[in-house]
C-alpha cells in the first residue's frame, strides 16, 4: 500500500515550506490564526482554506496518474533538479489508481473534514451552479478520472473530525447530502461498511463536534419505516485517556508532554489501536493489507474458535500471525473485548454528563466542551514550532 501525505499550504499547518524552481523564489507560509467559534467571517476563512485543500488533492491525484504511466517529473526532492527519483519512478504502473473505488481517502482533525468534503464534493457534483446559496467549494471536471474514482465504495476514515468547517451556510447544500456509501440510487451501496471514524477521548467529550460527526457520517434520514434499517450504521471508536495529538507520533516522541499536559496515556498503544481498525476496516472493504501480527492484536494464540486458524496452517504463513477472512475481528467489534478501545453510538442523540470512571463500552457518555479546549493543542504545537514558551516545558 502507498500513503500518500498531503502538505497543505492553505496556513492552517504550523507552518510550509515551499522550495525554490527555476522561476520563483523559496517561501514559507505560517499559521494563520482563526477562530475555532462559527461565525460569518470564520466560515468563510475557513471555506477559503477547503477550496485551497481540496484543490491540492485534485493536483496530488493528477500527480499519481503521470507517475502511474511513467511520465517523468521534477521531483524537488532529488538530487538533481529536475530528475526523476527513484522512489517515484519505481511505482511506474504499479499503482491500482484506475479501478474506482480503489483509492481509500482519509484525515485527521481538519484533514477528516478536508476528506468527507472533497469526496462529497467529487461525488455528488453539482451540474447546476445555479442551485440556492450553495457556493462549490471544489467541481471537478465531467471527464476527470477522479469522477470515476470516488464511487459509493470508496473506504473513508476519519480521526478525531473537526465538524466545524463542514457547517458553512455557503456549502449547506452539500452538507445535506449523505456520503456517497449511502447513495440509494446504487443497489450495491455499503452503507457504514466503508465507515471508520475514530475519536480521540478528548474529542469524544466535546458533545457538539461528536453529534456534527454523527450526522456527517449518518445514512440519509427516511420517512419510510421498511427503508430505516437499509443501511449499516458507521463504525465509531476511541481509546480512553488519549488527546488529539494522540492520533499521531507525537505522544510517542514527547510522552511526558502529552500526558502531564493532556493526561494521555499509552501512546504506542493507541496508535497501535487506531492502526489495527484501520487495516481491519480496509479488510473489510476487499483491500489486500497486511496481517496483523498477535503481539499487535494482544494474543498470545488464535481463539478456537476463530476459523483463521485453518487458513493459517493450511497457507503455511508461519507463526505469529492472523489470517483469514475474519482476521483481527475484535478490533471492530461492539463488545468491549479490546481493553480501553471503547465503541460509540453512532446515532446523534444528546448525552449526560460522565465521568468517564467506567470502561464500560455502554456507560461512555460525552459532554460538552468548548472547542478550545479540544483542540488548544494544534495551537500548542504551532508555539512549539515557534520556539514559544510551550517548547521550554519540554527541558
Amino acid at each position: 500500500m502507498v500513503v500518500i501525505a498531503t502538505e497543505h499550504r492553505d496556513a492552517s499547518a504550523p507552518i510550509s515550506f515551499v522550495r525554490a524552481t527555476k522561476t520563483t523564489e523559496p517561501r514559507t507560509i505560517r499559521y494563520e490564526r482563526h477562530s475555532h467559534a462559527p461565525s460569518p467571517s470564520v466560515y468563510s476563512a475557513r471555506d477559503q482554506q477547503l477550496k485551497m485543500r481540496l484543490w491540492e488533492l485534485s493536483l496530488v491525484y493528477a500527480a499519481l496518474l503521470k507517475i502511474d504511466s511513467g511520465e517523468k517529473l521534477t521531483t524537488l526532492g532529488s538530487k538533481e533538479a529536475g530528475s526523476t527519483s527513484g522512489t517515484v519512478s519505481g511505482l511506474a504502473r504499479a499503482l491500482d489508481i484506475h479501478t474506482p473505488g480503489s483509492i481509500t481517502w482519509a484525515g485527521h482533525s481538519f484533514g477528516a473534514a478536508t476528506t468527507i468534503q472533497f469526496v462529497k464534493s467529487v461525488y455528488w457534483r453539482c451540474s447546476n451552479p445555479a442551485v440556492e446559496g450553495y457556493v462549490p467549494l471544489y467541481s471537478p471536471p465531467w471527464d476527470s478520472q477522479l469522477v470515476h474514482q470516488i464511487t459509493p465504495h470508496s473506504p473513508v476514515i476519519v480521526l478525531d473530525l473537526w465538524a466545524m468547517p463542514l457547517q458553512s451556510p455557503y456549502t449547506a447544500w452539500l452538507s445535506k447530502k449523505p456520503m456517497p456509501s449511502y447513495d440509494g440510487t446504487c443497489n450495491s451501496a455499503p452503507g457504514g461498511n466503508t465507515l471508520l471514524a475514530i475519536l480521540s477521548e478528548a474529542f469524544f467529550k466535546w458533545q457538539t463536534n461528536l453529534n456534527d460527526t454523527r450526522c456527517a457520517l449518518a445514512p440519509p434520514a427516511s420517512d419510510l419505516p421498511e427503508h430505516s434499517t437499509r443501511f449499516t450504521k458507521p463504525r465509531f471508536f476511541y481509546p480512553l485517556n488519549s488527546a488529539h495529538l494522540s492520533q499521531s507520533d507525537f505522544g510517542i516522541l514527547f510522552p511526558w508532554f502529552t500526558r502531564k499536559i493532556f493526561g494521555a496515556m499509552e501512546p504506542e498503544r493507541v496508535v497501535r489501536l487506531n492502526s489495527r481498525a484501520i487495516l481491519q476496516t480496509l479488510r473489510t472493504c476487499g483491500i489486500d493489507v497486511a496481517d496483523t501480527p498477535h503481539i499487535d492484536a494482544e494474543e498470545t494464540q488464535e481463539s478456537k474458535n476463530d476459523p483463521a486458524s485453518d487458513v493459517e496452517i493450511k497457507n503455511g504463513m508461519g507463526e505469529g500471525y492472523m489470517h483469514g477472512s475474519r482476521r483481527d475481528w475484535k478490533i471492530l467489534a461492539a463488545d468491549g473485548s479490546v481493553r480501553g478501545w471503547i465503541n460509540v453510538s453512532a446515532e446523534a442523540e444528546e448525552r449526560d454528563e460522565s465521568d468517564g470512571s467506567s470502561a464500560d463500552a455502554t456507560s461512555h457518555k460525552g459532554t460538552d466542551n468548548s472547542p478550545e479546549s479540544a483542540i488548544v493543542e494544534g495551537e500548542m504545537l504551532t508555539e512549539l514550532t515557534k520556539g514559544g514558551p510551550v517548547l521550554s516545558q519540554l527541558h
